[in-house]
């Protein structure tokens, strides 16, 4: 059977631990991680019904966007809606992960399907995401086959560059570029490696972005679209009635740039690149004064613009999951939990 440590390894490819807020809580916030998995219910938000819902339909572990528990807890007690909740879910044994900020600014994470969703391309981070990017370097033998062996094995090993230098008929230096999160799959193969050479391994911080990952994604339409046009396109992508926005320019809009939930911290960001709107949430009476003659500025609603990870998520589970013997349902949740209405 699937593990719940074996899911969230995969999510965890997906989204790396080392790209989120540092003050965020993510991973397996409620559970074990050594259960077997009957079912994944995939949900923005955990609430009492999402775990209720769960339990009904025979799954024990929920991936959620949001974190159940984000603050610390200094008492689970039944008689409040968080203590009923954690309760509920660890008697029934239901498993909760939290996938928060680092699929915020994972690569081909929630920003990137809300650009999708609403018609860009060519997408990039808004605000690409540094101190990531790390360098190791060694100097390996050719006599007894160890470097051919660490060449074989770094081929496996998912978004790095490496190259190679002579130093001798016999002795190669080896320079492997890469995210920080995966470097600890490199000095794994070095220790490996060490049964049959020592090996003088260095490391070093790059002041570099690692591609694709950033807050934020900006891109194109493949035409020009009047304000009112865009307005509307992004009304019927997102299924919202009602959006905020700055005053409408009178100018095309074609170069837009989105941020899933609160992301007017974006907004200098967005003016500076030029770009024609900014679809984000959460905005503040003063952001939209900040925005006013410079682009145009967007607040879609923090539940609408992250629904998304509900079937991003979905399917990428689906994905990932399909070569496993075991076939295990996942599904999206079918409680709504936008708690904001209009009236």
């Amino acid at each position: 059977m699937i593990k719940v440590q074996e899911v969230l390894n995969i999510l965890n490819e997906w989204a790396p631990p080392a790209v989120a807020w540092e003050k965020d809580n993510i991973g397996l916030l409620v559970g074990d991680p050594g259960a077997e998995i009957t079912g994944i219910l995939v949900a923005l938000d955990v609430t009492s019904e999402v775990v209720h819902e769960a339990r009904e339909r025979s799954v024990n572990l929920i991936v959620a966007h949001h974190p159940v528990i984000f603050h610390p807890v200094k008492s689970i007690r039944v008689d409040t809606p968080q203590g009923e909740l954690l309760s509920v879910a660890l008697s029934a044994g239901i498993n909760i992960v939290a996938v928060h900020t680092n699929i915020d600014i994972a690569d081909d994470g929630l920003n990137h399907s809300l650009a999708r969703l609403i018609g860009l391309r060519h997408l990039e981070p808004l605000d690409a995401v540094t101190g990531h990017s790390r360098a190791i370097w060694m100097e390996l033998s050719s006599m007894n086959g160890v470097a051919e062996d660490l060449e074989r094995r770094l081929v496996d090993v998912k978004n790095i560059s490496w190259r190679k230098q002579s130093i001798d008929e016999h002795t190669y230096r080896y320079e492997i570029h890469g995210p920080s999160w995966r470097m600890g799959e490199v000095r794994d193969l070095v220790r490996k490696l060490e049964s049959s050479e020592p090996v003088d391994l260095g490391e070093v911080s790059l002041a570099g972005s690692v591609s694709g990952y950033g807050l934020g994604v900006m891109g194109y339409f493949d035409r020009e679209f009047t304000a009112h046009e865009f307005l509307q396109q992004v009304k019927e992508r997102l299924q919202v009635g009602v959006l905020r926005t700055s005053p409408l320019l009178d100018r095309p809009i074609r170069r837009v740039a989105v941020c899933g939930g609160a992301g007017s911290s974006l907004l200098p960001l967005a003016v500076t690149r030029g770009l024609d709107a900014f679809v984000t949430s959460d905005i503040s009476y003063h952001s939209f004064h900040d925005a006013a003659g410079a682009l145009l500025l967007v607040d879609a609603g923090h539940y609408e613009t992250e629904q998304v990870f509900i079937e991003s998520c979905t399917q990428r589970l689906k994905k990932e999951l399909m070569d496993f013997p075991d076939r295990i349902p996942i599904l999206p949740v079918r409680t709504c939990t936008n708690v904001v209405h209009y009236v």
